[in-house]
């Protein structure tokens, strides 16, 4: 399972100057299955895709690790409350 910060990188994708669509395009997926993946907290994402939105977004390595394995991910939200 993927651990993404979504709302990180819904911010960035407009940074980009990309709309959801446009990225959607630019990535190579249908604008519906990148909303459905955003929407599942980006849990979905294969590696192949991650790799293309860090090439198209020009990620450098400390936004890909707040990204794609913060801390304040949902996944490490959801530990922190099974182990209380």
């Amino acid at each position: 399972m993927m651990i993404v910060d979504v709302k990180k990188l819904k911010e960035k994708i407009v940074q980009s100057n990309y709309t959801n669509d446009s990225f959607a395009k630019e990535i190579g997926m249908d604008q519906s299955t990148l909303y459905r993946k955003l929407k599942a907290n980006g849990d979905t994402f294969m590696v192949r895709e991650v790799y293309t939105i860090i090439e198209v977004l020009q990620l450098d390595q400390s936004e890909v690790g707040k990204i794609f394995f913060s801390e304040n991910s949902h996944l490490r939200e959801n530990q922190k409350g099974l182990n209380q």
